[in-house]
């Protein structure tokens, strides 16, 4: 009985550590950020393109304000994104 309890709580451990939240979703939370920081350059990001790059965006959204391929780009009047929008990608890039 010891080891069924043992081996129900690492199951539940190791779920809880990759249960995502659902309140992280593309057109909740993604989409505004995308729509904010991306379009005015971009043009047009759909969902798909955003899921095919998406490694890109979250690489180049968490480079140094100094570097000069961090996006949105400084010269096209962006701030860096916020750590919570940059949280939110991430996660959601986890969770999809």
């Amino acid at each position: 009985m010891r080891i069924l309890l043992l081996c129900l709580l690492i199951i539940s451990c190791a779920y809880d550590e990759y249960d995502c939240p659902t309140e992280v979703a593309y057109e909740q939370n993604i989409k505004e950020i995308i729509d904010n920081n991306c379009i005015v350059c971009h043009e047009s990001y759909n969902y798909n393109q955003v899921l095919n790059n998406i490694e890109n965006i979250i690489y180049r959204i968490e480079l140094d304000t100094s570097d000069s391929k961090i996006m949105p780009p400084k010269w096209a009047g962006y701030d860096k994104l916020t750590d919570e929008e940059i949280n939110q990608i991430k996660l959601w890039n986890e969770c999809k």
